[in-house]
């Protein structure tokens, strides 16, 4: 595991500037969809982005950190800006239109079988997080259905466990699109813009 949050500060600092300078887009994409990771190795972010994708044969390309682990700080309201620390998770998207629309597939011939599941808690939280634009295993029915959800977050824990000594959770959400993972970030950038437009 090689963890290095560095100067937290002066990308705070840039990440502000940027937020004055660009517009949104652009923002998202340097500090969030490309680059590298603040506080991964570089040998370290391809090692975990390469074992992601082979999971869900995907290229590498289609598998990212998000959040505090790639931008070395939190961009939600109640942290903004706090550094990536000992607690810190370590956010995933996937992105992969056919990935996400078999899951999708999966759910919905779920939800024809039993229409129970549509009262219970777990539901609600899924159509949350799906209306984000994501769909994560750990908010998906719990059925024999979805071995593959099981399987997913097996994989999950196994990341910690391998990657990070399991000191550090990995959350690993599937989107349809670029266009839905960065128009979710876009909903934080934008709250960061207008906070520090507002002075």
């Amino acid at each position: 595991m090689s963890i290095d949050p560095g100067n937290t500060d002066e990308r705070v600092q840039q990440f502000q500037s940027d937020l004055r300078a660009m517009e949104l887009p652009k923002v998202i994409r340097k500090h969030i969809t490309t680059g590298s990771s603040a506080v991964l190795a570089d040998s370290t972010y391809y090692e975990l982005r390469n074992q992601v994708a082979d999971y869900f044969g995907l290229h590498p390309a289609c598998v990212i950190v998000v959040g505090s682990c790639r931008m070395g700080f939190s961009l939600k309201p109640d942290k903004r800006y706090t550094p990536f620390g000992n607690t810190s998770d370590v956010d995933v998207a996937i992105v992969s239109r056919e990935r996400f629309d078999s899951y999708w597939d999966l759910v919905f011939d779920h939800w024809q079988a039993d229409r129970m599941w549509t009262k219970s808690r777990k539901y609600r939280r899924f159509l949350r997080e799906l209306f984000k634009g994501w769909i994560w295993p750990r908010c998906l029915p719990p059925s024999t259905r979805f071995r593959q959800a099981l399987e997913w977050v097996e994989f999950e824990d196994r990341l910690g466990r391998e990657r990070f000594r399991g000191l550090r959770s990995v959350g690993a959400r599937l989107y349809r699109s670029w266009e839905r993972l960065e128009a979710y970030q876009a909903i934080h950038v934008q709250d960061c813009k207008q906070a520090l437009l507002r002075g």
